[in-house]
């Protein structure tokens, strides 16, 4: 996942506030604000556009692009119930690849293949703040108890990663403020 870029443009209209968010590290299909905890009762004549654009990728796409789109609405100005962050795995047999790149999801496809070894992707996108799952999807067959490992293993990486966002978040903020100072 350290090659996949993802340039996310998030549009809160009541706000008329654009912000961008690229990320370097970390086929997306389609993410609606159920998934992104946007507080659609708030403004219900408000628009959201996020626009995603997967400029390279190198696993791991969709989470990425959740925790962006999420990102670039908060912001943005737009209330949510929590920064939803993404992390996906993908098991082989017992094995568990967290945040796996290209290269690995098709390799490890083949191993399975080969084998009697049962393989599959795990996606999860969470609400850390609410410890609250907005969207999980597996695609594979693999036993429960590797199920369960992995599904914490991806809920931890997930509260890693809503950290990281915050902290970006803070001084994205404070940023703003500095240079809203220097123009006064």
């Amino acid at each position: 996942m350290l090659n996949t870029k993802i340039l996310v443009l998030g549009w809160f209209r009541h706000l008329s506030r654009l912000c961008v968010w690229l990320v370097f590290h970390s086929s997306v299909t389609s993410i609606n604000c159920r998934c992104l905890s946007c507080c659609q009762d708030r403004f219900p004549k408000a628009q959201v556009d996020i626009c995603v654009n997967v400029l390279q990728d190198d696993g791991n796409a969709f989470s990425a692009a959740v925790t962006c789109a999420s990102a670039a609405l908060a912001d943005a100005g737009v209330e949510m119930f929590d920064i939803v962050t993404g992390c996906s795995a993908k098991l082989v047999g017992e094995r568990i690849l967290l945040d796996p790149t290209l290269d690995e999801e098709q390799h490890t496809a083949v191993e399975a293949e080969q084998g009697s070894v049962s393989s599959g992707l795990l996606t999860i996108c969470l609400m850390p703040s609410r410890n609250e799952v907005a969207y999980i999807s597996l695609h594979g067959e693999v036993d429960a108890d590797t199920l369960v490992k992995a599904t914490r293993s991806c809920s931890d990486g997930c509260i890693r990663v809503h950290e990281v966002v915050r902290q970006s978040l803070v001084q994205s903020v404070l940023q703003r403020q500095k240079h809203s100072q220097t123009k006064r």
